[in-house]
Parts: structure tokens; C-alpha cells; sequence
């Protein structure tokens, strides 16, 4: 049996990406433009690392979480997208099941798009956490901090996070289909 998902992803991704692109990367890059222009407090002072992996964590958190609003609110009208562009007609003429674009459409918006926006966050993470750290205590202190160690700390808990994507995915699963069925 052939599998057609790895088509039908590209399809969304092709259709998507500028939205998915917009809701990964306005955020921190935001932050950024913000944050000299801002005040930060309530900073501990001491532990600097410490402030610094959570800086990373919650960036790649908010980005992941920004991404995954905006898909569940694209979903509901993409169940009937194929009938109003006249498009349902090709895709029903592939020797594909509908259930693979169902699947497909939930794949990409639900879980691919939101992880994504992680790994971009994560990626926006380490120029959030230096930014922070510079405007509340120094450029000296933010090349202080001991990089390697908040890097190697913050790898296993964002695969970890990332691992627990597809259980928040599925854990949602219902409220998705409901929200399409609707």
C-alpha cells in the first residue's frame, strides 16, 4: 500500500508556510526589537546561568505555545477547504484515502507546525537569554555566563519537551476533531 502523507505534508507546508513562518518567528524577533528599549526586573542577580536556561526554555515554551494557538484556530475551517476551491475533486481522483488527508492536514497544523515553532524558539533563545542578561547586568556579565553548561543543561530538557508535543497532540486529538467536525 502506497503512503501518501509525505505529499500531502508538503501540500500544507506549500499552502502554509507564510503564516507558519509569520507565528514562529514575530514573536522573539519582537522581543528582541523590544527589549532595548524596556526595563527587566525582578532578576536574581546571582546564578546568572540559571536565569539564562530558563530565558532559553521559556522562549522555545511561548513560541511553541503562540504556534500551536494559531494552528488550532486555522483547523476548524480546513476540514472544508477542498470544497470551497473546487480542489476535492483531484484529490479524491489520487489513489489515496481521504483519512491520509485528514491525518496529513492534523499532522502538519497540529504537531509539525507547533514543533517547529519551538525549534525556532529555541534557536531565538540564546540571543534572548544574552539580551536579557546584558540589559539587567552588563555585557561583562553576559559573556560571564558559561554557555556550554546552559546549552548542555537546556538540550535534554527541550527534547524532552519536544518528546512531549505528540502526547499534548494526541491528548488534544478530540478537541480537534471536534473543532473540524464542527
Amino acid at each position: 500500500m502506497n503512503n501518501h502523507i509525505p505529499t500531502l505534508l508538503l501540500r500544507e507546508w506549500m499552502q502554509h508556510k507564510r503564516g507558519w513562518l509569520i507565528a514562529a518567528f514575530a514573536p522573539p524577533v519582537l522581543f528582541l526589537a523590544m527589549l532595548p528599549f524596556g526595563q527587566v526586573q525582578g532578576l536574581p542577580t546571582e546564578q546568572l546561568e540559571l536565569v539564562a536556561l530558563v530565558a532559553l526554555v521559556v522562549s522555545a515554551a511561548v513560541v511553541y505555545a503562540i504556534c500551536l494557538l494559531a494552528a488550532l484556530f486555522q483547523l476548524p475551517g480546513l476540514a472544508r477547504r477542498d470544497a470551497q476551491d473546487r480542489s476535492i475533486e483531484f484529490w479524491l481522483s489520487l489513489p489515496g484515502r481521504p483519512s491520509e488527508s485528514v491525518a496529513a492536514t492534523v499532522l502538519a497544523h497540529a504537531w509539525l507546525a507547533p514543533v517547529g515553532g519551538a525549534i525556532v524558539g529555541t534557536a531565538f533563545g540564546l540571543p534572548i537569554a544574552m539580551s536579557v542578561l546584558a540589559s539587567k547586568t552588563g555585557l561583562s556579565a553576559a559573556f560571564g555566563v558559561h554557555w556550554v553548561e546552559v546549552i548542555s543543561a537546556a538540550l535534554p530538557l527541550l527534547l524532552r519537551g519536544l518528546l512531549g508535543t505528540a502526547l499534548v497532540t494526541l491528548w488534544l486529538a478530540p478537541l480537534i476533531f471536534v473543532l473540524m467536525a464542527a
